[in-house]
This record gives structure tokens, C-alpha cells and sequence, in this order.
């Protein structure tokens, strides 16, 4: 997480020679920004899912119910499949 507050400037002059982009054009670079930093949250979101799918298998497989592993269980191969096509399809959108 990082720190955010509110920044408000009133009645403030900037130089010419100290703007970052064209003048009226600052809302256009307040975007391009926050979009590159969207991709790196996405990039952690999908390590952090791909983790989570693993511990989820791991268990799977050690868990026994019934006198068998779990993940013989339909209903756990479904869970951990729809996991993965969730975190596949995030994969995919994020490259787009």
C-alpha cells in the first residue's frame, strides 16, 4: 500500500520553464500515470492469485477425505479450475 492525502493548491503560479507537459495537459499525465502504476498492482494481483492457487492445489492433494486426497473430488477440481481460468482471463486482460 502506499500513502495518499489530499493536495490542495490554490492561487499558485508555476513557471514556464517548470511544467511537465503542455499547459491544460495535466490531467492527461495524472492519467498516463496512475495507468502504468494499474499494471504493476495487476502484475502483483496475478503473482499473489498464482500463489494462491498453488497453496490451494497443495492442500488438495495432501487433504484426505473419504480415505482419498481430496482433489479426487469433483467438486475441489472445479473450485481450483474456475481459480485458475480466473486468474488465467486477469493474465490475459492485463497484457491487453
Amino acid at each position: 500500500a502506499s500513502s495518499t492525502s489530499n493536495l490542495i493548491m490554490e492561487n499558485v503560479r508555476i513557471p514556464k520553464n517548470c511544467l511537465l507537459g503542455k499547459q491544460g495537459e495535466g490531467f492527461k499525465i495524472a492519467m498516463q500515470t496512475l495507468d502504468g502504476g494499474r499494471i504493476g498492482v495487476a502484475g502483483q494481483a496475478l503473482g499473489i492469485a498464482s500463489a494462491s492457487i498453488d497453496c490451494a492445489v497443495n492442500y488438495a492433494l495432501e487433504r484426505k477425505a473419504f480415505g482419498k486426497p481430496i482433489s479426487k473430488l469433483q467438486s475441489i477440481q472445479n473450485k481450483i479450475s474456475q481459480m485458475v481460468v480466473a486468474r488465467d482471463s486477469a493474465h490475459l486482460l492485463t497484457w491487453r
